[in-house]
């Protein structure tokens, strides 16, 4: 699945690994993995660990998400994020977090039909 706006195009990719989660999202002008997190019920609270690589900023993008799955499904969510691009101004960060944002409305309505 993918989603664009303006020149920011994000691409999302979802295993299911038996009743868990598996997403990547990456995306820009260059793919990687710069944050991961992993969420799952501890008794009735939400954990979740989180690692970013050196300095990325999609740490918070991972961990919400990840804990968000994790809600809505009772599962183990491990959520990668990896969206690059170059010389970012304010504006397209903010279009990279909307389409994040929107990416991942699609995935849950898509996963509500199959779990």
């Amino acid at each position: 699945m993918a989603t664009v706006a303006g020149n920011i195009e994000l691409s999302v990719t979802v295993f299911l690994c038996g009743e868990d989660l598996n997403v990547s999202v990456v995306g820009g002008s260059k793919g990687h993995i710069g944050a991961c997190a992993i969420a799952f019920l501890l008794g009735k609270n939400i954990e979740a660990n989180l690692t970013v690589i050196d300095r990325h900023k999609e740490g918070a993008l991972a961990e919400d998400t990840a804990k968000k799955l994790t809600s809505l499904f009772s599962c183990v969510a491990t959520v990668s994020v990896g969206i690059h691009i170059d010389n970012a101004e304010k504006e397209e960060i903010k279009l990279l977090v909307r389409n994040f944002e929107q990416c991942i409305k699609i995935l849950i309505k898509k996963l509500r039909k199959i779990i």
